[in-house]
């Protein structure tokens, strides 16, 4: 529970925003609000920071332990040590930029799709059609398709090579979100108050996900891509089949949904507005009722194994001396402890600000803006993780584990 390493200075002006682990695991990219971004190893030597000529707005993480650096109209390819092996300018404004597993680099502009190879050569520009684009991914390994979403709705399916493969149309306002399934079969994007699910071969589209009478607010896919649960600002939440029949209605919630998850075996978890996190049989018959004592839950995730789920919620208004309410529950619902949260000093200090399961589900951290514990699948103190002493205040902004945790 105590830091392996300290990246950056204490009385350091870069005050870390992102980070990102390199595809081996074995570094750290940092970026910072100064627009510098900075290599560290797992010990928190300062490798190197990436001399941009511009503040970096974006990074990520490359195949063979490599990292990809964005400025607003510059894409650097870096070495594990900090070394520059390639730069690519771009006509306009970066707006996103991603990898994939073979290396090939994609950046989205408002007015193009550009991908280069991993050598560094343009490969293809796709522009946009009647609109900019939104949205763009690559497919998952193994697969030549990507895709492109507009302003308009429409999401393009393309081929390597930028030929084009199929247009989707159905949406009637800008695509905000759209992602590939881990088989690359399908495709789900979401616009407005709208999700739909695509089938890329032939790409046609399946039956639209039709009956939430409001915004939908979030959406979570089974791994094997058979089932989603959508969550709306109606008060419910729907199960759906992979051709995008509606297989169940859960209802129960008395306030605005805030989120939903699938677990394994078909049950769902919903949270909302109401003080409760609910969980539902695959059925859609309600199961459980997870309750707080705080009206807002803000936060839910289900532990990678599915033997624990954990709750989180605050007063609907932030005021002087809020706090948080954290309960860690058993897959079946039943209350395992409430993990206690110190109410701080300052304003807002007692706020969780989020809560992550280790990838085997052993351990939880919880962490407010200063203060971050380490729990274990039982709900007792592990070990606190004790910032180390600085000039000023340290506050925390996210916590993940590293992909081996």
């Amino acid at each position: 529970g105590s830091p392996v390493a300290v990246l950056g200075e204490p009385s350091d002006s870069n005050e870390p925003v992102r980070a990102v682990f390199s595809s081996d695991g074995g570094q750290v990219l940092v970026l910072g609000t100064a627009g510098k971004a900075r290599l560290f190893d797992l010990q928190g030597t300062g490798v190197a920071t990436l001399p941009h000529q511009e503040p970096v707005t974006l990074i990520a993480t490359g195949p063979a332990g490599r990292f990809v650096t964005c400025s607003e109209r510059r894409l650097v390819v870096w070495s594990h040590e900090g070394v520059e092996l390639r730069a690519i300018d771009a006509p306009e404004r970066i707006d996103d930029a991603a990898v994939a597993s073979d290396g090939r680099i994609l950046i989205r502009s408002a007015s193009s799709v550009r991908i280069v190879d991993a050598g560094g050569q343009l490969e293809t520009v796709i522009p946009a059609r009647a609109s900019e684009w939104k949205v763009a991914a690559f497919g998952p390994a193994g697969s030549d398709l990507l895709l492109a979403g507009a302003a308009d709705g429409t999401v393009y399916l393309f081929l390597r090579g930028g030929r084009q493969h199929a247009v989707l149309r159905g949406h009637a306002v800008a695509v905000r979100s759209a992602t590939f399934s881990p088989d690359g079969r399908l495709v789900v994007t979401g616009a407005g108050r709208n999700l739909r699910m695509w089938d890329v071969q032939p790409a046609a589209e399946a039956p639209r996900f039709s009956g939430h009478r409001a915004e939908v607010v979030d959406v979570s896919v089974s791994p094997d891509g058979k089932r989603s649960v959508t969550a709306s600002m109606d008060g419910t939440a729907r199960i759906w089949d992979a051709a995008g029949r509606m297989l169940a209605v859960l209802e129960g919630h008395r306030g605005t949904l805030i989120g939903a998850e699938l677990l394994p075996g078909g049950a769902a978890l919903t949270w909302a507005r109401d003080g409760t996190a609910r969980l539902w049989r695959a059925t859609g018959q309600a199961g459980p009722v997870l309750a707080h004592d705080l009206p807002l839950v803000q936060h839910a995730r289900v532990a990678p194994d599915g033997r624990r789920i954990v709750t989180v919620a605050r007063h609907a208004r932030f005021q002087e001396g809020s706090t948080s309410s954290v309960r860690l529950w058993t897959a079946r619902g039943e209350a395992v402890r409430s993990l206690p949260v110190e109410p701080g000093e300052g304003y807002l200090d007692g706020i969780v600000k989020g809560a992550v399961f280790s990838p085997d589900g052993s351990r939880l951290i919880t962490w407010t803006r200063r203060v971050a514990h380490v729990w274990n699948r039982d709900g007792q103190l592990v070990e606190p993780l004790t910032p180390p002493v600085t000039d000023g205040p340290l506050l925390f902004r996210s916590i993940a584990f590293s992909p081996d945790g």
